[in-house]
């Protein structure tokens, strides 16, 4: 069971920003998953990056945290998809 990307950035962003998301993963999304060998788009690829900020916000317990120059958000995506409670994800990227 997948989750969609778009469905999950945009159901946690404000009516107003949702544009903006849905241009960003237009422009740069399909462009992520070709480079970097999927690192920014591969599960499977990302799994030890994202394993090491979930144990850091786990041992940390911060109210916020915020992936500066995130993109299209999938690490912070990935989080959410393995149930990360308790703290608020931002997605900072001003591209």
């Amino acid at each position: 069971m997948g989750v969609d990307r778009r469905e999950t950035l945009t159901s946690r962003i404000s009516a107003s920003d949702e544009e903006s998301v849905r241009k960003e993963l237009g422009v740069h999304g399909q462009r992520w998953a070709s480079i970097f060998d999927g690192y920014f788009s591969d599960p499977e690829a990302a799994r030890p990056l994202v394993e090491a900020v979930e144990r850091a916000i786990e041992a940390s317990r911060p109210a916020v945290a915020a992936d500066l120059d995130g993109g299209t958000g999938f690490v912070l995506e990935e989080l959410l998809r393995r149930g990360l409670k308790g703290v608020r994800l931002v997605n900072v990227e001003v591209s």
